[in-house]
C-alpha cells in the first residue's frame, strides 16, 4: 500500500522560503561564516523534513523533478567540500534543493486539492 504525504506545516514552508531567500541573495550581500553555518544547519533540518515527506510515496507520485531533488539531498548530507566558498556554495545548493522540494511540495498540494473532474475536457 502507497504512503499518502502528510501536509507541510504552514510555519515550515514560511521559514523554510524565508531561509532559502536569504541564502541565495546576492555574491556581495554574502552573510558571515556564522550566519552560513546557521543558514545551513535550517536549511539541513528543512531538507531532511521535505524529503522524509517523499519517502515511501509510490512512484506514481513521484515526478522525475522530485526524484532528483530527492537525490541531490541525498548528495548534499554529506556537507560542504574544500575551500573558500565551499560552505558559502553548499548553503546554496541546499537553498536551491529546499526551494524545489518546497515548490513540489505546493503544487502537489494544489493538483490534489482539485476535485477529480478538474482535469477533464482539458
Amino acid at each position: 500500500m502507497a504512503k499518502t504525504r502528510p501536509a507541510l506545516p504552514p510555519s515550515m514552508a514560511v521559514t523554510a522560503t524565508l531561509d532559502c531567500a536569504r541564502a541565495l541573495t546576492p555574491h556581495q550581500q554574502m552573510p558571515s561564516p556564522e550566519e552560513i553555518a546557521e543558514l545551513s544547519a535550517r536549511l539541513a533540518q528543512h531538507c531532511a523534513g521535505l524529503a522524509k515527506m517523499w519517502e515511501g510515496c509510490s512512484p506514481g507520485v513521484l515526478t522525475s523533478r522530485t526524484a532528483i531533488a530527492l537525490r541531490d539531498w541525498q548528495c548534499l548530507r554529506t556537507g560542504p567540500g574544500e575551500g573558500p566558498f565551499a560552505a558559502w556554495l553548499h548553503l546554496r545548493a541546499m537553498a536551491r534543493t529546499c526551494r524545489t522540494l518546497l515548490a513540489l511540495e505546493s503544487s502537489q498540494g494544489l493538483l490534489l486539492s482539485l476535485p477529480e473532474e478538474a482535469g477533464h475536457g482539458r
